[in-house]
C-alpha cells in the first residue's frame, strides 16, 4: 500500500478522520489519522456515593507487570481501546496517524496524567513499552518488540516498524500495552497508573477499595467510592444482592439470576469468550488427526449451551463467535456419522467394552479442567464424557488447582480453555498465540508452515479486506488440522440494582468494567 508524504498536523485534522472498521483499517490513498471525538465526559462536579462489586475474578496486584486486571477495575488504561461495538476509539491516545506503511504517530492527550499527578509524556510511553514488552513477550506478534519507539515531543511517540504493521491501530489496545511507570525510579514494586480511579486498599484474594482521581484527563469520576469484594460462590453473590449488601455482580453463570425478583435488572450479552478444548498433538492418542476429527465432529454443541449456559451464549464452530468485526470461519460442528466415519477408516475398532483399539492401544485420553472458577468448563467435561462414549471414547475427567504447572510442562493430554478471542477486535492476536508455531498460548504443540507463513503476511497487511482474507485462510488450514475443539461462545451475565446503577453498558470484551460513566444513585 503506497502513502504519500506528510501532511501539518492542521491540515490532516480539518480532513475527514481515517476511520475504523471491522477491526481493520479502512484503505485510503490520504494518509491515515484516527481520532474520534465520542469519548464520553466524566461530570465536573464532586463525586458521591459508593459502588459495591462482587467478582469471582480477582486482581492480585495493581502493578501492570503483573496484573491486566487493572483495566477491567478502571485503574490502567492502553492508548486506544475498544466499545462495546468493537469499535475503536482513543484512550490515553489523542488520535495516530500513519506517516508511511512503517511509521506511525501517536498523539497523546495533553493532559493525561498518572495517579501521582505527573504528566503523561512521551518518554513515558516509551519506557512503558520497554517494559512491558520484557514482561508481556505475545505482545511483539503486534507490534514488533524490535521497532524502534521515539518520543519526538512531550505529547508525540513515533514507532517505526521492522515490516508494515497492519494492526497497529488494534494493537494499542492490547492489554499487553498497559501505559504504566515504576512507583520509584528503576523500581521494581507496583506501577503508577493513569485510570479514572486509583486504588487506596488491595487485600489479595479479598478486597479491593477505590477512590476517584479527580484530575483525570476526562474529568472528575463521578462516584466517590468503590469496593470489589472477591465471591467465589455465584449463588453467593447472588445473596448479596438481594440483601443489598453489594451493588452489582460481575461474570456469573446464567442460571444463578433466573427469578432474582423486581428491583433488579439482569444484562446478558453475546461475548468474545470462546470456551475451547486444546489438545495435546504431541500425544497419543490425540497425535491422530482422525481422532481429532472425530471429537471435532463429535459433541452437540448446542447440548452444551443448554446444559451449561441455560440456554445462553451460543455454539462455536471455529476460532472467533459470529456477528462481531471479525470474519469467523465454521470449521466444526455436530455430525455424528462424519466422526465415526473417521475413525473407522483410520482402523480405530470398537471393542465389547464399548472403547475402541488400533494396535492394541485404548480409545482414551485425560480431559483437564481449571479449578472450580469456572464452573461452565465442569459442566461441558461431563457432558462431553457423556456424548463421546458412542463413539467408543473412553474420557477421564480431572481437575488440578496447578493449571499454570501443567501448561509449562505440556502435562496433559487436553486441556479445557476459555479465551477472549477478540481482545483487539482484530484477528491477528489470537491467532498467532494460539496457532503460530511460538504462540504464547500455543500449549499444544501445533504446527503449520503455511499457517506460520500466513501469519506473517497478516501481520504486515494494512489492506482491511485483504486482512479478512487471511485471516479467513488461516482458520481454515488450522481447522482442517483440529489442534483445537471449539465448544461454545460464553455469554457475560451481570446483575445490579435497578435505579441505583447508572451508565453501565456490559462490554462483550471483559477486559473493560468500570470506567467514568458508572454513577450510583439512591
Amino acid at each position: 500500500m503506497s502513502l504519500p508524504g506528510a501532511l501539518t498536523r492542521r491540515a490532516l485534522l480539518q480532513r475527514t478522520t481515517f476511520g475504523v472498521l471491522s477491526g481493520a483499517l479502512l484503505a485510503s490513498t490520504a494518509r491515515p489519522s484516527i481520532g474520534f471525538a465520542t469519548v464520553r465526559q466524566a461530570q465536573a462536579s464532586s463525586p458521591t456515593g459508593e459502588l459495591r462489586i462482587a467478582v469471582a475474578s480477582f486482581p492480585n496486584s495493581m502493578d501492570a507487570l503483573k496484573e491486566t486486571n487493572v483495566l477491567r477495575f478502571g485503574v490502567g488504561e492502553t492508548l486506544m481501546r475498544l466499545t462495546p461495538t468493537y469499535a475503536l476509539e482513543p484512550w490515553l491516545a489523542d488520535h495516530i496517524e500513519n506517516v508511511d506503511p512503517l511509521t506511525w504517530h501517536v498523539f497523546l492527550r495533553p493532559n493525561a496524567r498518572f495517579h501521582d499527578g505527573s504528566p503523561v509524556t512521551a518518554a513515558d510511553v516509551v519506557d512503558a513499552f520497554r517494559r512491558n514488552y520484557q514482561t508481556y513477550p505475545d505482545g511483539s506478534a503486534l507490534i514488533s518488540k524490535d521497532s524502534q519507539i521515539t518520543a519526538i515531543d512531550m505529547t508525540t511517540v513515533e514507532f517505526k516498524t521492522p515490516q508494515p504493521t497492519g494492526v497497529f491501530p488494534n494493537a494499542l489496545t492490547s492489554s499487553n500495552f498497559i501505559i504504566h511507570k515504576p512507583a520509584t525510579p528503576g523500581g521494581s514494586d507496583g506501577s503508577i497508573l493513569t485510570g479514572p480511579y486509583r486504588a487506596t486498599q488491595l487485600s489479595v484474594d479479598t478486597d479491593l477499595t477505590l477512590e476517584p482521581f479527580t484530575d483525570h484527563w476526562a474529568g472528575v469520576p463521578p462516584i466517590g467510592r468503590i469496593t470489589i469484594k472477591k465471591v467465589q460462590d455465584p449463588n453467593t453473590e447472588v445473596l448479596a444482592l438481594q440483601a443489598g449488601e453489594t451493588d452489582l455482580i460481575y461474570r456469573v453463570p446464567p442460571d444463578v439470576v433466573q427469578g432474582l425478583g423486581d428491583g433488579f435488572a439482569v444484562a446478558s450479552i453475546p461475548s468474545g469468550i470462546v470456551d475451547s478444548i486444546q489438545l495435546n498433538l504431541a500425544r497419543p492418542p490425540l497425535d491422530d488427526p482422525a481422532v481429532r476429527q472425530a471429537l471435532a465432529w463429535g459433541i452437540d454443541r448446542n447440548v452444551l449451551v443448554t446444559e451449561a449456559l441455560n440456554g445462553q451464549g451460543s455454539v462455536a464452530t471455529g476460532v472467533f463467535p459470529p456477528g462481531i468485526s471479525v470474519d469467523s470461519v465454521d470449521v466444526q460442528g455436530f455430525d455424528m456419522q462424519k466422526a465415526a466415519g473417521a475413525l473407522d477408516g483410520a482402523g480405530w475398532i470398537m471393542g465389547s467394552d464399548g472403547v475402541r483399539t488400533r494396535n492394541g492401544k485404548r480409545l482414551a485420553f485425560t480431559l483437564l479442567d481449571p479449578d472450580a472458577t469456572q464452573a461452565e468448563l465442569v459442566s461441558m467435561s461431563v457432558s462431553i464424557q457423556e456424548q463421546l462414549k458412542p463413539l467408543g471414547f473412553d474420557v477421564g475427567f480431572q481437575q488440578t488447582q496447578d493449571y499454570a504447572g501443567v501448561i509449562k510442562s505440556h502435562d496433559f493430554d487436553a486441556l479445557m480453555v476459555s479465551f477472549n478471542s477478540v481482545q483487539t477486535g482484530d484477528p491477528l492476536f489470537q491467532l498467532a498465540r494460539t496457532l503460530g508455531s511460538t504462540g504464547g498460548l500455543n500449549w499444544g504443540s501445533y504446527a503449520n508452515s503455511q499457517v506460520d507463513v500466513l501469519l506473517t503476511r497478516l501481520r504486515g497487511e494494512l489492506d482491511p479486506g485483504n486482512r479478512q482474507m487471511l485471516s479467513r485462510q488461516i482458520q481454515q488450514l488450522a481447522g482442517n488440522d483440529v489442534p483445537s475443539v471449539h465448544l461454545a461462545v460464553v455469554p457475560i451475565v451481570s446483575a445490579y440494582r435497578a435505579g441505583g446503577l447508572t451508565g453501565f453498558t456490559p462490554h462483550p470484551d471483559d477486559t473493560y468494567l468500570i470506567d467514568s460513566n458508572l454513577k450510583v444513585t439512591g
